[in-house]
């Protein structure tokens, strides 16, 4: 009895919450949700992974050297902004070291999220091509394929 009690609850709990996640994720944001792979830097051979749960994302970078750099935080969005804005915020890489925001815009058509970030502590890019500076580049994700690692998986 006390077993399809704990069922139960437990089964309220998660019916409770899927209704407040939607209403947390609509439009791009919805959208945007998942596993992305990307190729970036001035010669596209660094790996990126980035995963995005709500408004929380992760990311995954591997250098030519091999070098693992893995940061987390949120990420805000306004479709209404034209071009769409979007703000990396709240990152904090190895050992919680916080990192600067990056304000960036963004374009989605099908499976690819294309960003144009604008680089730490810079401003917000007005047209896709790259900056000045570190990350303030343009880097096109696409979902991974079946052969892809997620940042969940590795």
């Amino acid at each position: 009895m006390s077993r399809s009690i704990a069922i139960l609850f437990a089964s309220a709990l998660l019916l409770g919450a899927a209704p407040e996640r939607e209403k947390e994720c609509t439009g791009d944001l919805a959208r945007i949700q998942g596993a992305w792979t990307a190729k970036a830097g001035p010669k596209r051979d660094f790996q990126v992974s980035l995963e995005i749960d709500g408004h929380a994302a992760r990311f995954k970078i591997v250098t030519p050297k091999g070098i693992v750099i893995r940061a987390k935080g949120e990420v805000k969005i306004d479709e209404t902004a034209s071009p769409h804005a979007l703000d990396w915020v709240g990152f904090r890489g190895v050992n919680a070291q916080e990192l600067p925001d990056v304000l960036a815009i963004y374009e989605l058509k099908g499976d690819t999220f294309r960003v144009c970030n604008g680089g730490p502590d810079n401003d917000r890019p007005t047209e896709f091509k790259p900056g000045d500076g570190l990350l303030a580049e343009v880097v096109t994700f696409e979902r991974p394929t079946s052969k892809t690692k997620t940042v969940a998986q590795q």
